[in-house]
């Protein structure tokens, strides 16, 4: 008896490990995780913000002191005065020494004392732009959570309408082999097949509309959280329990999004 009962454990866990071979599952806050640290949208907002703030320090840099260090070669077809020639070689001073090849270093120090205000208004304008850059990340991160989460709802609510879909087929299914025995036993009209086989056909009209919607959110859940490879298949999980994000009712900055939402059929 163990050993039946440990045989059937095993087939359970088998048929949990593999099914959906080759396909990642996502949970809400997983999938949100994963947008966040892969999202082109945000990585974008996040440089910008980065940028705001190497502008901001070279900015202040400008009121410190500056120490440069020149160097320089000359090399010329015709050797040419080491040092500029002063003097006359009769009074004794001579000539100076003449080379093709001059090489000069120097050191220059620039401290600014005054230059108007520019300094103190450069910064306060790179603060601005590091701030904007700052709420448009903020807003890029609220706006995605809210994508997501819309998406990932609609993904759930039309994988339980394509079951109710699919439960309809069936029963539609059923419901004719009952009529065609009617009609057979000359108990009901043709008609009433011919009205079972269009509501089935209906029905089975509603389950591609359906399955196909599924296809396109996915599809757009995927663009959402940054895939690279857009042909890889995955699924989504409800734990509405352990997220650890809420579900908006509306987005922070109202703007929806751009690709619009797949709704099921009317």
């Amino acid at each position: 008896m163990k050993k039946i009962v440990f045989i059937i454990c095993m087939l359970f866990t088998v048929h949990t490990v593999f099914a959906y071979p080759g396909r990642s599952v996502f949970t809400l806050s997983r999938a949100i995780e994963y947008a966040l640290n892969n999202s082109p949208l945000i990585r974008q907002a996040k440089n910008e913000m980065d940028i705001g703030d190497y502008r901001v320090r070279s900015a202040k840099a400008r009121r410190l002191p500056r120490l440069d260090l020149l160097s320089g070669m000359t090399h010329s077809r015709y050797p040419s005065p080491v040092t500029p020639i002063s003097g006359s070689p009769l009074e004794g001073s001579g000539f100076p020494e003449f080379d093709d090849t001059i090489y000069d270093f120097g050191v220059s120090l620039t401290l600014p004392l005054y230059r108007g205000g520019i300094l103190e208004r450069t910064i306060t304008i790179e603060k601005i732009r590091r701030s904007a850059a700052k709420d448009m990340y903020d807003m890029s991160r609220q706006e995605l959570i809210y994508n997501i989460t819309t998406v990932f709802d609609k993904i759930l609510q039309l994988e339980k309408l394509l079951l109710a879909s699919n439960a309809s087929v069936r029963q539609l299914e059923a419901h004719r082999q009952n009529v065609e025995l009617f009609l057979q036993a000359g108990t009901v009209p043709r008609v009433e097949l011919l009205k079972t086989d269009t509501e089935l056909a209906h029905a089975k009209q509603n389950a591609l509309m359906v399955k196909n919607n599924i296809e396109s959110s996915y599809e757009l859940l995927k663009a959402l959280m940054g895939f690279d490879d857009m042909n890889q298949e995955i699924s989504v999980a409800d734990s509405k329990g352990s997220s650890g994000y809420t579900r908006p009712l509306m987005s922070p900055y109202s703007r929806p999004c751009r690709r619009g939402l797949i709704t099921g059929p009317s």
